[in-house]
């Protein structure tokens, strides 16, 4: 007998569609799910936004332009970046990514769904179709980019597909930001990297083995403050997981590929780590930072023209005396981010200042661009900058 498929709507009487059975497409299903969620999206955001279809995703971007070619463009470069150091096909999707602009939407649209908040991404748990959502605003980089937070929760989607959400969170996160940097990100400076991890390393700010393997949540909860500002937590966590898949993909990679494959069938990824590798992960996390100690970052490049025109504004709030101390501070982190030393220059100047906030805050940020220690004197980072290219060092 046939089954009815839709029915009567409004005042009008019509006649119902007829479907015979097993027409159920799940397709349809995930296309009324994307439907929701952009209703959903434009009420919190305010706008129409714009749509992207390509490959594995769909994608609501708060910004409105055409997104086809970056979601296409994307999603085969952010595979590519993740084969790298995973064997296997790529996760058949679609999955649902939601960008906005501003926290105030972002939190808007992801606080009735009770997501999950992991850093600049929250994650809504996907019945078929997994939803992540992603704010620009959040992600800090510099600038802040259509394409940058996309490849994050590009990168994040693509990491929970392959490795599963109940991964290790240096796993999930570690992949998460290898396809972000190797597809987008390209206003951050070549190296930076490095260097933002030399810092942490000789501040002893990098996580432990016991945080590392253990998943220790507090990682996390020290990336976000009361009204919701994503710092340094999730940024260093990721990085620093990232570059111990490098090492361990690099140095052994048919253990590697072992670890990963078994992680699915595993209720104790610690005890996994440690029957695969053959080592306790204090002892590995000693292995890693003699490998990385020998990464080259490479030289300080002049930065491209549409980051110095970001960089020239951020310089002008820094050397700004009457500005607010808050204003400053924040426009220093900014230029952190990005990595470059064009800028520095600024900064240096109030390395030197009597408000010992913005003094440290400075001296932190010439750190993370530099990845050396130098002191807390603008005289000793003065004569950093000055053997650096003069192309490199700006004005």
């Amino acid at each position: 007998m046939a089954r009815i498929a839709s029915v009567t709507t409004k005042m009008t009487r019509t006649r119902p569609v007829l479907r015979r059975p097993g027409r159920f497409s799940w397709a349809d299903v995930r296309q009324g799910l994307f439907f929701l969620d952009c209703r959903a999206a434009r009420a919190a955001a305010g706008t129409v936004g714009a749509i992207g279809r390509g490959g594995r995703f769909r994608i609501w971007s708060e910004t409105g332009e055409d997104l086809d070619t970056l979601v296409q463009d994307l999603d085969a470069a952010g595979w590519s970046a993740m084969a790298d150091v995973l064997a296997g096909d790529p996760p058949s999707g679609p999955s649902r990514l939601m960008t906005f602009d501003n926290r105030e939407a972002f939190a808007a649209y992801h606080r009735p769904l009770r997501a999950y908040r992991l850093g600049p991404f929250a994650c809504i748990s996907g019945w078929r179709s997994p939803r992540v959502a992603v704010c620009r605003e959040e992600v800090d980089c510099f600038p802040s980019e259509v394409r940058d937070a996309l490849a994050l929760a590009l990168g994040y989607t693509l990491a929970q597909a392959r490795v599963r959400a109940s991964s290790p969170k240096w796993v999930l996160h570690g992949l998460t930001f290898r396809v972000a940097t190797r597809v987008a990100w390209a206003t951050r400076a070549p190296g930076w990297q490095v260097r933002f991890l030399r810092a942490a390393l000789f501040r002893g700010e990098l996580a432990t083995a016991v945080e590392l393997f253990d998943q220790v949540d507090e990682l996390f909860a020290e990336g976000s403050n009361a009204d919701g500002r994503t710092d340094l937590g999730w940024l260093r966590f990721a990085a620093q997981s990232a570059s111990l898949i490098d090492f361990l993909a690099e140095t052994n990679r048919p253990k590697w590929d072992d670890f990963v494959a078994r992680l699915s069938s595993t209720r104790d990824p610690l005890q996994l780590c440690e029957a695969v590798f053959r080592r306790f992960p204090d002892d590995l996390i000693v292995d890693w930072v003699d490998w990385f100690r020998q990464r080259d970052p490479g030289p300080h490049l002049e930065p491209p023209p549409t980051v110095r025109t970001e960089i020239d504004r951020l310089t002008g709030v820094i050397r700004d005396a009457a500005g607010p101390t808050s204003a400053r501070m924040a426009a220093i982190r900014r230029l952190a981010r990005g990595g470059h030393a064009w800028g520095c220059r600024a900064v240096i100047e109030v390395v030197d200042n009597d408000n010992v906030e913005l003094s440290e805050a400075a001296v932190r940020a010439l750190e993370d661009i530099s990845g050396e220690r130098q002191g807390d004197t603008a005289s000793a980072w003065s004569r950093w900058l000055a053997d650096l290219p003069v192309n490199a060092a700006g004005s």
